[in-house]
């Protein structure tokens, strides 16, 4: 399931990174600003990002269940 929620958290960033496409931006490809700043950067950026956060909160919760299922009294 880990992997599974690791793999849909990096998808959003896929065509961002595999795109080639003339300027839209005022700033050049090669700058941060660039993919910040451009919806169609910094939406899959900022989807990749909460699906990360999601999936940490998934795991900590797994493991935390996991811990007090091990847990010999």
């Amino acid at each position: 399931m880990l992997r599974k929620i690791m793999l849909t958290a990096l998808l959003p960033a896929v065509p961002a990174l595999a795109s080639a496409h003339a300027g839209h931006s005022e700033f050049s490809a090669d700058h941060i600003l660039h993919y910040l700043a451009t919806p169609v950067h910094a939406m899959p950026i900022a989807m990749a990002v909460v699906l990360g956060i999601v999936a940490a909160v998934i795991v900590r919760k797994e493991l935390a269940i996991k811990a007090i299922r091990n847990r010999k009294d």
